[in-house]
């Protein structure tokens, strides 16, 4: 074999290698978005029994703003607007107990 035969051969090799790992990454990426186990951030009940720092992170995730109205009982005063934009948490020992939008 040509030393000209073998470099293409090696080119071949590499254009290879390197498309193999881009479709490894792409399944990798396809795989974590799979397992999600909830990408709809408008239900409610996906944030219960999450702590606060995690249903914060998942509403922030679907830009959704938010508020906490009643930790451990203790109600919060908040004004009377309504956005659909927004969740308001329950929270009772650092997890969502209710989770709603008004």
């Amino acid at each position: 074999m040509t030393t000209k035969a073998k470099n293409k051969k090696n080119k071949l090799a590499t254009v290879l290698i390197v498309l193999a790992v881009i479709l490894f990454a792409v399944a990798i990426v396809a795989a974590i978005v799979a397992s999600r186990s909830n990408t709809n951030y408008r239900d409610m009940e996906s944030y219960i029994n999450l702590t606060e720092a995690q249903a914060i992170d998942r509403a922030e995730d679907g830009g959704l703003a938010y508020r906490i109205v009643e930790r451990d009982g203790e109600s919060y005063m908040v004004t009377e607007d309504y956005s659909e934009n927004r969740v308001n948490f329950t929270i009772a020992e650092d997890h969502v107990t209710k989770a709603e939008i008004y």
